[in-house]
């Protein structure tokens, strides 16, 4: 039964009950409302959902901190970096490319501005996101290997790609053959959505290319020259300084 049959029932209902046109009419008016705060209710609760999945893999210290907060309390040294962010987040729907977050020092706070992008981007360019660690990423991909997943490798790529912003926080912790070729992969799904992309790291993507041919053979060396272009021509390369706030 639609809403329009079950609306005019209980219009039908009052008619018998003995209520004139007018008692009738409030009805329907009082059961529209009704139906309507369901309504409201059911897609709060929707976007509640929409809001946890996109948000359950940041780490806990940094969910409380917004762009804002972030440029009230961090020093003059970080000002460039907060800037820029939000302006990434107020031209989101105009932008080609994404940002590069990169410090050799652990803890300069890649991954809080990361987050607070993030979260702003979801809040305020209603758009779907998804936020994860490299490491998180390859593992879920891993899985995908089991006889009993209910999803492909080649699915669970697409289902990141095509979300309108990627987030690969901590990039560059796996040096391995079926690392980078999975990377590459998803960055090549990414392009054919026009998804936009942030990624944080301990290497600028000249010490990523390092550490990566470093540890490939000589066939490899192609894949790894594939990743850092597809890096390069996806993302603005962001430093930060190497002093740590941990």
């Amino acid at each position: 039964m639609n809403i329009n049959n079950m609306l005019n029932d209980y219009e039908e209902m009052g008619k018998k009950n003995g209520n004139n046109g007018n008692s009738a009419e409030e009805l329907r008016k009082q059961k529209e409302e009704e139906l309507q705060k369901k309504i409201d209710e059911a897609c709060r609760q929707k976007d509640k959902k929409a809001e946890y999945e996109a948000f359950k893999r940041m780490p806990l210290n940094t969910m409380d901190m917004t762009l804002n907060d972030i440029k009230n309390t961090w020093s003059v040294e970080e000002s460039k970096q907060v800037d820029k962010a939000i302006k990434f987040v107020y031209d989101f729907n105009k932008l080609d490319t994404g940002l590069y977050l990169y410090s050799k020092q652990s803890g300069t706070g890649k991954t809080t501005l990361a987050s607070a992008i993030a979260r702003a981007v979801f809040k305020h360019q209603s758009v779907p996101i998804f936020y994860g660690s490299e490491e998180y990423i390859l593992s879920k991909i891993r899985e995908t290997y089991q006889e009993n997943s209910s999803i492909s490798e080649d699915d669970y790529i697409k289902k990141i790609a095509k979300n309108k912003l990627v987030v690969i926080d901590e990039l560059g912790q796996n040096v391995s053959d079926w690392s980078i070729k999975t990377l590459k992969r998803l960055l090549d799904e990414m392009m054919n959505y026009n998804s936009i992309l942030v990624v944080t790291s301990n290497y600028g993507l000249n010490d990523l290319a390092i550490r990566l041919l470093n540890n490939q053979s000589n066939n490899e060396n192609r894949t790894v020259t594939q990743l850092l272009d597809r890096l390069k021509g996806m993302t603005e390369p962001v430093k930060f300084g190497d002093k740590s706030f941990r």
